[in-house]
């Protein structure tokens, strides 16, 4: 799901985030939380984990970031999160004890 919930101000862009912004995804986010019950959240996106992660963490949830999008997150390396999205999802997965994959 979109952590923000509503579209970016010109397509393309980035959302620029305003406190209710920040006020509603954070309600969302924890109703979906506390409806699907995960052990853990990726976030696919730098903004939506900037602001989504410490929500997360605070409900004692494994959370892990990504960059801007699927395709770059997994093609591309995101030095703020330790590689490459195809690394950094499954290292994720496993420390979680989600996947014996490595």
């Amino acid at each position: 799901m979109n952590y923000f919930q509503r579209p970016a101000e010109n397509e393309g862009d980035s959302i620029k985030v305003h406190s209710l912004d920040l006020k509603m995804s954070e309600t969302i986010v924890m109703d979906v939380i506390k409806t699907l019950s995960p052990d853990l959240v990726v976030f696919c996106s730098v903004k939506a984990g900037k602001y989504g992660a410490k929500v997360v963490r605070n409900l004692g949830l494994g959370v892990c970031c990504g960059s801007s999008s699927i395709e770059p997150m997994v093609e591309s390396r995101g030095k703020k999160y330790g590689g490459f999205g195809r690394e950094v999802i499954p290292k994720f997965l496993v420390k979680c004890k989600w996947s014996e994959l490595a």
